[in-house]
């Protein structure tokens, strides 16, 4: 079993650095014929000996993980010799021999052991892997990170049918790294250049696409065994999620308000008497949003947020805002933050203000 992994690794290295220093574009045939062979023979070997190769599980992670490893060679050759506009159909192929694998295995190994579950895992989540990034290929745009969110929300959903713990933590991993590629990478904003289209663009999908990712995942999570002791992720991700949305939504303005023939997103404040209120007006309207939720939901961390938020909106109106416009314009605007403020008030005062029953009688 470790030999065959040592030997993948060997091959995929030799294979890589001949990619990169040997590869002619114009004649791609041979070499895709030796990254497909490759794969091929790895992928078959522990079935076609699977009496020999049943209580070797490192076998079965080579045959599972070896599509990757040639998938990693293979989109690249696809990108330089065949250019084309389905370039989704990759990892769409990729997927079914994994997916066909998964079946063998259900077939030739019936039960639910230690052994069957983790080939179930590695296959599994392999075949996911390429499901996944099908969607973000087809799109381009930060189709890693898009992939990565989709792919860690179904490992926990996996997790569910197949309690292997390997999935659970691969797929929380996945979540905290696409949602930190998308808040603490400023290239972001530098690398892609905007869509033109209001609203309706690459920032919508791929923002949108992994903060709803963080919701799946906390919605489908489950640890019955408490297999991660105290660590409960479910409020990180229902939190990293509320803040993809809440960043999603200022960018919006930002590339709604950037100046037209502009290559990227321009966040500014000041200058701009509709901008800057319109960032103060969707600021309090996400804060109401989500002060109801933390209503809804019973959480409290999530109202102590609202409140943040909406305090931080009020400052921001009375000491920048309302500054910079004339005395016509403040009545409005007053006008919207005291309807915010309101609201807010009214929200408290219907969820807390609601008289004690005390005690039920005794009998």
């Amino acid at each position: 079993g470790k030999l065959l992994l040592v030997a993948l690794g060997g091959t995929f290295a030799v294979e890589g650095l001949w990619f990169l220093n040997h590869f002619d574009r114009a004649a791609p045939n041979v070499a895709l014929g030796w990254f497909i062979g490759f794969w091929l023979i790895f992928l078959i070997l522990p079935f076609a000996f699977r009496k020999r190769c049943e209580d070797l599980g490192d076998a079965w992670i080579v045959a599972a993980v070896s599509g990757v490893s040639q998938f990693l060679l293979v989109y690249p050759l696809f990108k330089q010799s065949f250019p084309n506009d389905v370039m989704g159909l990759v990892p769409a192929a990729f997927a079914v021999p994994s997916l066909l694998g998964l079946y063998g295995i259900q077939k030739f190994f019936p039960g639910m052991d230690k052994r069957q579950q983790s080939r179930l895992a590695w296959f599994g989540g392999v075949a996911l892997l390429f499901i996944t990034l099908i969607f973000p290929i087809q799109f381009e745009r930060q189709w890693i990170t898009v992939s990565w969110a989709i792919e860690g929300a179904l490992l926990i959903w996996l997790f569910r049918r197949v309690p292997h713990v390997g999935l659970l933590l691969t797929g929380l991993a996945l979540l905290a790294i696409s949602f930190v590629r998308l808040t603490l990478n400023p290239a972001v904003f530098t690398s892609y250049e905007r869509s033109g289209t209001a609203i309706l663009n690459w920032h919508l999908y791929a923002y949108g696409t992994v903060a709803a990712a963080q919701f799946i995942g906390a919605r489908w999570f489950t640890d019955p065994e408490n297999r991660l002791g105290q660590f409960k992720p479910v409020a990180a991700l229902y939190t990293m999620g509320g803040i993809l949305v809440f960043l999603l939504l200022n960018i919006e303005i930002a590339d709604f308000f950037t100046d037209p023939g502009s290559r990227y997103v321009a966040f500014r404040f000041g200058g701009n008497f509709a901008r800057d209120m319109t960032y103060s007006i969707a600021w309090g309207l996400f804060s109401l949003a989500l002060l109801g939720i933390g209503f809804r939901c019973g959480s409290k961390h999530a109202r102590f947020a609202a409140i943040g938020l909406l305090v931080l909106t009020l400052v921001k109106v009375f000491l920048h805002d309302l500054a910079a416009i004339q005395n016509i314009f403040r009545i409005g605007a007053l006008i919207g933050v005291a309807i915010i403020a309101f609201i807010a008030s009214f929200l408290y005062q219907r969820f807390f203000d609601k008289p004690d029953k005390g005690p039920p009688p005794l009998t």
